[in-house]
């Protein structure tokens, strides 16, 4: 798979309800799920085609009615095909109504688990898409449920394959989400993995599938992506994004996206 690598930092939800919803389809820009980790815990579900999704070093195939638990701190990513799946991420301070809820939530859940048409994934969804009166409870009363089951069956759950170096690359990450306005040399990211920069770009590609460069280019089309919806002119995003040459973001921002900026930029906010 070609993916980017990202430590995603979003604040979920409100702070009296800490949980995000997506539904992603082939117009999203995000329909590729980028290699990513964050501290919040997520659930994807697959509504039609096909998500490979690759968990650490190893990959895994859903398809229409699968879905996948993910603890915060895991790094994730997912190549859809002809897909559309939902997205829900939250605080794990959702969990926490009692100190020894915080304390089970953190020790028992740690690894992602796997669902096949799932009758309290499916209630999770659907209470976030259609909220009515009290959502709330039944949102977080079957996720209690669900998070019962995947402890049950911490056997069947997906083996942990992360190692010191895949910490590592999370602080490389950080940095480059920092950074990437500014010019980020290769010596700078191996630098901040503790690793040769050989060593690194070898590591990088094996968990990702780009090169850093790859990753840093497709970052910052990402990040583009959201100044051009926020109503910021070609010229003004390419130069914040860290383009200095106008004529190669646009040829970058087109191989990725499909059409140009200005074309991106007219129909999405439409």
């Amino acid at each position: 798979m070609k993916q980017t690598l990202f430590h995603e930092a979003e604040r979920r939800g409100t702070p009296n309800f800490p949980i995000s919803f997506y539904h992603v389809d082939e117009n999203h820009p995000r329909y590729q799920m980028r290699t990513q980790w964050h501290s919040d815990v997520e659930l994807d579900r697959v509504l039609e085609g096909n998500l490979t999704v690759q968990l650490g070093n190893q990959t895994y195939e859903m398809t229409k009615g699968d879905s996948l638990l993910i603890p915060g701190g895991v790094i994730h990513g997912a190549e859809a095909k002809h897909c559309v799946y939902e997205c829900v991420v939250f605080a794990p301070t959702v969990l926490y109504s009692t100190l020894q809820h915080r304390t089970e939530a953190k020790r028992k859940l740690n690894k992602p688990v796997f669902f096949a048409d799932n009758e309290k994934v499916n209630r999770i969804f659907e209470g976030l898409k259609n909220p009515d009166s009290g959502y709330e409870f039944q949102v977080v009363g079957n996720l209690y449920c669900l998070i019962y089951d995947a402890i049950s069956r911490q056997k069947s759950a997906i083996q942990d394959t992360t190692d010191y170096r895949i910490d590592q690359i999370k602080t490389a990450i950080s940095f480059i989400e920092e950074n990437y306005p500014r010019t980020i040399t290769l010596a700078s990211l191996s630098a901040a993995c503790s690793m040769s920069p050989n060593y690194f770009c070898r590591f990088f590609k094996e968990v990702t599938g780009q090169t850093p460069v790859e990753y840093i280019t497709s970052y910052r089309v990402e990040a583009a992506c959201e100044m051009l919806l926020a109503g910021n002119t070609v010229t003004d995003t390419a130069l914040t994004c860290g383009f200095n040459d106008l004529s190669y973001f646009i040829h970058v921002f087109k191989k990725q996206m499909g059409i140009s900026p200005k074309q991106y930029a007219k129909i999405y906010k439409e």
